[in-house]
């Protein structure tokens, strides 16, 4: 795709808009790839596509990209984009690229917000970003956010990311946390990402966790991705 918008934006547009949205976080990285080399122009055009949640999930790609390029201009050009799940989609992507590129003038941003829940919002995209990039710092960062707020979610979402990266490093992660909600959200989290990847990898691993409760639910996620595939 990147390739052809060389030659042809318009058609690989259209080409890009027709593929079928399998999983959002995927379609994402397609549009990060896309507009690795010109996101200000692909941003323009991806946002002309009809009003869906594709059109949504490419922009949060293509924004990421684009504020690991230019955050102060990814930042103007998607404040400028009307309240909705489009805009919505945007932030969240200029927010994960931005953290991966310059994690400490993201977290600065976002820490001025104004709004609580969009700082809320904020703080757990940066969350994301880091979990891509540097893991580690997610893992630190992840007990900066109050006690109990949606802690299951940002544990979740941790897991999730870093597995994206390496799967097996966040596996060891998730597997190292006291057995628990918090341990649970997190083998789930790894192993369903994982499962895309190499099922019988994420399996066998699964399989050979000690505790025979945390053992149950991660072989279960596994199975359930698995025969969803």
């Amino acid at each position: 795709a990147r390739e052809w918008s060389q030659q042809d934006l318009h058609a690989a547009s259209e080409w890009i808009r027709q593929i079928p949205p399998f999983f959002r976080d995927f379609v994402a990285r397609m549009g990060a790839e896309w507009a690795a080399e010109r996101p200000q122009e692909i941003a323009k055009t991806v946002l002309k596509w009809p009003d869906d949640s594709q059109r949504d999930f490419v922009l949060r790609g293509v924004c990421e990209a684009w504020a690991r390029k230019d955050a102060a201009a990814a930042l103007a050009w998607t404040d400028s984009l009307p309240a909705g799940t489009t805009r919505t989609g945007a932030l969240k992507g200029l927010v994960i690229g931005w953290s991966q590129s310059d994690p400490t003038g993201c977290r600065a941003w976002a820490e001025k917000v104004v709004d609580e829940n969009e700082k809320k919002e904020a703080r757990h995209y940066i969350l994301h970003g880091l979990a891509r990039s540097k893991p580690q710092e997610g893992v630190a960062y992840l007990q900066t956010f109050p006690s109990g707020e949606s802690d299951l979610d940002l544990v979740y979402c941790l897991g999730k990311e870093w597995a994206l990266g390496d799967a097996p490093a966040a596996g060891e992660w998730a597997k190292g946390l006291p057995v628990g909600p918090r341990q649970e959200a997190a083998l789930q989290a790894v192993l369903r990402q994982w499962v895309y990847a190499d099922a019988v990898r994420a399996a066998d691993w699964a399989e050979k966790i000690p505790e025979k409760p945390s053992r149950s639910s991660a072989l279960s996620a596994v199975m359930e991705k698995w025969v969803e595939q």
